[in-house]
């Protein structure tokens, strides 16, 4: 897991915690979307199997 996500995590948490339930959701959703960039980036390198994600790698998720 990255550092970023686990930033995320935590934020989420102490949100949750505070009774803040709709920020808990968005940084759970933001750790999520770290986490699958960073899936896209890592097979998207791949020799093989890299091809699959061209159109994902394409993609501008950021905004």
């Amino acid at each position: 897991m990255s550092e970023a996500a686990l930033r995320y995590l935590q934020e989420a948490a102490g949100a949750f915690y505070a009774d803040l339930m709709l920020s808990s959701c968005v940084m759970i959703g933001v750790a999520a979307e770290a986490e699958f960039i960073r899936l896209v980036d890592i097979v998207g390198a791949h020799p093989v199997h890299g091809s699959r994600l061209n159109s994902a790698q394409k993609a501008d998720f950021q905004n």
